[in-house]
């Protein structure tokens, strides 16, 4: 009876199975109600993704072109006759690209002038201008005479002298240039030293004069830029060096006027043009936002995530670059709305049908439960009948077997078989005891009843069913108090015991159990001397009729049930136990009990 009333809770499942399928079909209906809106914004959805993807590809070319200027900007610094028109690098307050004529610095070409007049210098003039200008007047004079050595000397001098002091333009590049101009007009001189001169320099503090203006032109005025980059083009061309590219950058720097910029945003910023990062330099690279944009657009085309009349356009032309957006004009999306409304009815007849299959998928789910529960249930209570039911025959073939051992005493035909039958009836009766108290366990019958129990009681369990070939010990066990059943922790020790004699080749075999107490828990470990358990086995050993292969021993291998009730007795008191060593030369079980006190 107590079965039959339990049973209306297993349509538990049933239950939540409906319920869960209910909610889930209101969820469903609420999804159709909200369909018309949701496909309406579908488009809108679909054109979110497409500008999102198209902003984001715009910000990546952005940054992509910032960083490929960037770096340029190394080499366009350190020569000037790079082309740094699309570069922008602040330092410290200071434009350093794009170099423009912004200064007011004059009389390059005038000082050179004087200079090829032979205008005399005051004889107490010992600056460093004089005397380079006196070097250009050693050479005049040479060439006057045509003192070749004389000649050489000045150069040579002029030019030792402009590696060791670094003149400011009007004083340095008038000198040279001079210099130049004289060698020109009066003597033949070799191109090579023109060309360094000129062109390519002499080391790191000796550059050429094209690199030397237009590093310089940050402090020279656009006309007198022009004038010294006229003069410098024409020395190079009738010198036969390479000028092209010198006029070009002068008449680009003369000519500029870029944005000035001193400060910008750590980020990347669109401004006029210009991709920003400032921080401690500011950086920036020209980029044309419309060109960009054409290039991914045709890119967008080509993988068909536009049409023909489709186009890209920025929402801004400057902002912070992450922020930057765009939007996409087209006509196909005010066409897609017009089908929103056609799977409505197909959507509510697949509702109506996963209804009725999810009912009966439930029902037959429960259905299936019912009748493996029946089955488990029949099955439990058919071992637990044929268990029952074997323990008075076992008991009567014990009392009449121990009845012929009376009878037969000291007839040899008889020899040990009363003794044997009365052993096999033993095993047989433990067998079906173990049978029975899984059974209960398994169904929940019993319920453990725990009050104070004393650990010496099982020292008295033992010797009273211990046979006559084991030897028992119990130590530790005196005034330990735990809660538990008495009942079922009798179980769980004779069972143990039973393995350790069934599991045994040694006589006498040896059952030890020592007990110990270990923060407020109860330690027992029981060590026999059978014949060991591998160690891949030693949590397998305690599954329900789970056998070792190798049951080597007196009582062969065994139901598979006294070490899986162990188990379940140990664990129904909030304890454990396991396999803590395990050898041929015996074998150590370890339980945990809590509440473990002395009295």
């Amino acid at each position: 009876m107590a079965e039959r009333r339990a049973r209306p809770g297993r349509t538990l499942p049933f239950v939540v199975g409906l319920c869960v399928l209910g909610a889930f079909l209101v969820g469903l209906v609420g999804v159709f109600l909200e369909e018309d809106e949701t496909r309406r914004a579908e488009t809108g959805g679909q054109r979110s993704a497409l500008e999102a993807y198209a902003s984001a590809t715009l910000r990546r070319a952005l940054e992509d072109e910032w960083r490929v200027g960037v770096a340029l900007m190394e080499p366009a610094v350190s020569d000037p006759l790079l082309d740094d028109g699309a570069l922008l690098l602040v330092s410290d307050g200071e434009e350093v690209l794009p170099r423009r004529a912004r200064g007011q610095e004059r009389g390059i070409v005038e000082a050179m002038e004087a200079a090829l007049a032979g205008v005399e210098l005051d004889t107490d003039d010992d600056t460093p201008a004089a005397e380079r200008r006196r070097f250009v007047l050693a050479l005049r004079r040479a060439l006057e005479k045509n003192d070749r050595p004389a000649i050489e000397g000045a150069v040579r001098g002029l030019l030792a002298h402009r590696r060791q002091y670094r003149l400011a333009p009007r004083d340095d590049v008038s000198t040279v240039l001079a210099m130049v101009e004289l060698l020109q007009r009066e003597a033949r001189p070799a191109r090579q030293l023109l060309l360094g001169v000129l062109r390519d320099g002499f080391g790191p503090g000796e550059p050429g004069v094209q690199r030397d203006v237009l590093q310089s032109s940050a402090r020279l005025s656009p006309g007198e830029l022009s004038s010294v980059c006229g003069v410098v083009e024409r020395q190079s061309r009738r010198a036969q060096v390479p000028v092209d590219d010198f006029a070009r950058r002068c008449a680009s720097i003369a000519g500029r006027q870029p944005p000035v910029v001193t400060e910008a945003p750590e980020g990347f910023t669109l401004a006029r043009g210009w991709v920003l990062r400032g921080g401690r330099e500011v950086r920036g690279v020209e980029v044309s936002v419309a060109s960009l944009l054409e290039a991914q657009q045709q890119a967008m085309r080509e993988r068909g995530l536009l049409g023909p009349d489709d186009s890209l356009t920025p929402t801004a032309s400057a902002g912070p670059v992450e922020g930057l957006t765009v939007q996409v004009a087209s006509r196909r999306w005010a066409r897609a709305e017009e089908s929103r409304r056609a799977a409505l009815t197909l959507k509510l007849g697949l509702l109506a049908l996963a209804f009725v299959l999810g009912v009966g998928m439930v029902a037959l789910a429960f259905a299936v439960q019912r009748r493996e529960q029946r089955l488990v249930e029949a099955r439990s209570e058919l071992v637990a009948t044929v268990s029952h039911e074997l323990r008075t025959p076992l008991a009567s073939l014990r009392v009449m077997a121990e009845t012929l051992e009376r009878k037969v005493e000291g007839v040899p035909q008889a020899k040990d078989w009363p003794q044997r039958i009365v052993a096999e009836v033993d095993g047989l009766s433990a067998l079906v005891e173990n049978i029975l108290s899984f059974n209960r366990l398994e169904r929940g019958r019993d319920v453990f009843h725990r009050h104070p129990w004393a650990l010496e009681e099982v020292r008295g369990w033992l010797e009273a069913d211990a046979p006559p070939d084991v030897q028992v010990k119990v130590t530790g066990a005196e005034r330990l108090v735990v809660d538990a059943d008495p009942t079922w922790m009798r179980v769980a020790f004779l069972n143990l015991l039973r393995n350790a004699r069934k599991y045994n080749e040694r006589t006498p075999v040896t059952f030890e159990v020592s007990v110990s107490a270990h923060q407020g828990r109860a330690v027992i470990e029981v060590r026999d001397n059978g014949i060991g358990i591998p160690e891949a086995q030693w949590e397998s050993v305690f599954e329900a009729f789970h056998r070792l292969r190798d049951a080597r021993g007196r009582g062969g291998g065994g139901s598979g049930l006294g070490l899986a009730v162990v188990r379940r007795v140990v664990e129904g008191h909030g304890g454990s136990v396991r396999v803590a060593a395990s050898s041929p030369a015996g074998t150590v079980f370890r339980i945990s009990l809590p509440g473990g006190r002395f009295s």
